[in-house]
């Protein structure tokens, strides 16, 4: 899921000021979590059915997150994941092509990401992603979690040669390893 937020003008000392103001999240990131070490699969799961949604919900108004990453996911209490932080998402118009949703942001911040978690058409700085970018970057993540380190060594390179989840020796169900496998997949279609 999405974190909540609202944005709007107010009057302070007689100037419109402008706002956001976002959902106060109980919890803690998914970076802080993973120090303890890796995840149990029914948490990966968990985090995996919520963040997919939000990326789902992003899409359906054309938005592509760009940055999604262990300190990007918070975890409630209940257990529940929320993604948050839209700096360097941008929308995506048919005609026109991607903008950036922060005005102002610098045209090569757009598709920004953080190394170790970038889709390989990302890091290669395509401006047409699509929702399939954002799913390659969940796949990491979630294979962070499952496996209490990160897969490459936040090595974008070896992301970029490809990466399998399965294969290896990690005890957790074969269906999420090839749904893994899946997300992984390095080129995904454009838009």
């Amino acid at each position: 899921m999405l974190f909540r937020s609202e944005h709007g003008y107010c009057d302070v000392a007689g100037r419109q000021t402008g706002y956001i103001a976002c959902e106060f999240i109980e919890g803690q990131s998914l970076k802080n979590r993973l120090r303890g070490g890796r995840l149990l699969e029914s948490e990966v799961l968990q985090i995996g059915r919520d963040i997919s949604a939000a990326i789902a919900a992003l899409w359906e108004q054309r938005i592509v997150h760009g940055d999604i990453k262990p300190s990007n996911i918070m975890l409630r209490e209940s257990g529940s994941a929320v993604l948050i932080d839209l700096g360097v998402a941008s929308f995506f118009e048919e005609e026109a092509g991607p903008r950036p949703l922060t005005p102002g942001l610098p045209e090569q911040f757009w598709h920004g990401g953080t190394l170790g978690y970038m889709s390989p058409e990302q890091a290669k700085g395509q401006r047409r992603l699509s929702c399939a970018s954002d799913i390659f970057s969940l796949a990491v993540v979630l294979l962070e979690s499952i496996q209490g380190w990160h897969p490459t060594n936040f090595d974008q390179l070896a992301l970029a040669k490809g990466i399998r989840a399965s294969g290896g020796k990690l005890t957790v169900s074969s269906g999420l390893l090839r749904t893994l496998d899946m997300m992984l997949i390095g080129h995904p279609p454009r838009a």
